[in-house]
């Protein structure tokens, strides 16, 4: 029998016809044009349905076995990595340092596959970065068809680049990337706790200099901890007393206290209010102000522990950075009047980052003009399955689409973008899709003539292809 499929929070979970570890790209070709339904995956690692497919009907195709780095060559003075498509983003780190050299921009969870990685538009902070994407300089694509293209560049086939970069898997699967890597210099980490309303021109001040800048925002509390990482000319040093403080103090809530607080609140939802502020106090409290320089593969590296994604939803929001501290008042109002009556919580820091625009069709970075977006990550418990939780406040569906509301009031509906990635609010999924995918027109038409036959599937694909007209 076939085992259940989930991701690796455990928040999607289906019955799938199949499970195939194709172990070369002929493999894979022949599982395309043998199947009628296919759903490629990396690590599991997204909350988004772009892991969900149909039951019984869709077969899973695993990248596992195709993976391996080696370096490429140069192109206009910078150095190239050709990875396999299922390779994990922290086996081609340790390859990259070992090499003296570093991604240009990436995000913390290094667990994902690259393929997952760009298929998702996964990104770093900074607001000179694009997402992943912007970073390759060519792949190899398998289409829906199981004919494969080589050297695919935005040069040489920009349709099918733009398509299947940020096209969650449904035009084509990467199965190799020739990727652009930067010298692994050092860079002066920063922390900074920050009180009061003065954060948002602070972030946006910092951000405007500083070559990678990211925040958590404490709604309740109108606190913020500002992280920044820049160039530097200091030699690198040994990291401070403050730097095993802050990696305790983030391992121990993630793996203890954090898993703890979810169970309390599925099974006594009216605590959530205490529960939420109890948490965030303590995390400010303990997280210290710490200053270090180290090499960048140190630097912006994370330990990710997966525990606490446990039965969590996150969705990432996507505005101009010129909306935030409009933004952030207007948040902060909805959180505290939804909070008290126990119908709207955030059990998490919002996690802000910034991302500058690019061409990618599917991107929520997608923009004609050169510009800078905000990324607000905001994780929230799946509470689906808690009857109680759901009689004493709204499931995760209705907070995403409470807070999607403010955002759509204060930004616009056209500068509010969604993460395919992760959770995108069913409210969204209707005929406003088009007015925040401003490439989504392009992306389907792509769809049509490199997948037809519509074999490289998920459930968020098929409905928004049912969506744009």
């Amino acid at each position: 029998m076939v085992s259940i499929f989930q991701n690796w929070g455990g928040t999607i979970r289906w019955q799938p016809k199949d499970t195939l570890y194709p172990r070369s790209v002929d493999e894979l070709q022949q599982v395309i044009r043998k199947n009628d339904s296919v759903l490629v995956v990396g690590s599991r690692h997204s909350f988004s349905r772009v892991l969900e497919g149909h039951d019984k009907t869709t077969a899973v195709v695993d990248l596992r076995w195709l993976c391996g780095v080696k370096f490429y060559g140069t192109k206009n003075g910078r150095r190239l990595y050709e990875i396999q498509g299922g390779t994990i983003l922290r086996d081609v780190a340790k390859t990259l340092k070992a090499d003296g050299c570093y991604f240009i921009n990436t995000g913390s969870v290094l667990e994902q596959t690259i393929a997952g990685a760009l298929s998702t538009c996964t990104h770093g902070s900074g607001s000179k970065f694009q997402s992943m994407c912007g970073q390759v300089h060519s792949i190899d694509v398998v289409d829906g068809y199981g004919e494969l293209h080589t050297g695919i560049s935005e040069e040489s086939n920009p349709t099918l680049f733009l398509s299947t970069l940020g096209g969650i898997g449904t035009i084509g699967i990467i199965v190799a990337v020739r990727l652009y890597v930067d010298e692994d210099k050092p860079l002066c980490y920063s922390s900074e706790k920050i009180e009061g309303n003065i954060f948002a021109e602070r972030f946006i001040t910092v951000a405007e200099t500083c070559l990678h800048t990211e925040a958590y925002w404490f709604p309740y509390q109108n606190r913020a901890y500002l992280i920044t990482r820049d160039n530097t000319t200091a030699p690198v040093d040994k990291r401070g007393v403050g730097t095993y403080i802050q990696n305790f103090v983030a391992g121990f809530f993630g793996d203890w206290i954090y898993p703890v607080l979810v169970s309390l609140i599925r099974a006594h939802a009216p605590l959530s209010r205490s529960l939420s502020i109890m948490y965030t106090n303590l995390i400010f409290a303990f997280l210290p102000k710490e200053k270090h320089v180290g090499f960048k593969s140190e630097i912006l590296s994370e330990e990710i522990s997966r525990k606490p994604w446990k039965n969590m939803e996150e969705t990432e929001f996507n505005i101009r950075a010129d909306d935030l501290n409009l933004l952030l008042t207007r948040l902060a109002d909805i959180l505290n009047r939804y909070l008290n009556s126990y119908e709207l919580f955030l059990e998490f820091p919002v996690h802000i980052r910034i991302v500058h625009s690019d061409k990618f069709f599917a991107s929520p970075f997608q923009n004609s003009d050169s510009t800078v977006f905000l990324s607000f990550s905001m994780p929230n418990i799946a509470n689906e399955t808690n009857a109680a939780w759901k009689t004493l406040a709204d499931n995760g569906e209705c907070v995403w689409s409470s807070i999607l509301g403010v955002f759509d009031e204060v930004c616009g509906r056209a500068n509010v973008r969604f993460h395919l990635g992760k959770s995108v609010p069913d409210s969204a999924l209707n005929e406003t899709i088009m007015d925040r995918m401003p490439g989504i027109f392009t992306w389907k038409k792509a769809h049509g003539y490199y997948n037809k036959r519509g074999v490289l599937t998920n459930s968020l694909s098929s409905d928004l292809l049912k969506l744009v007209q």
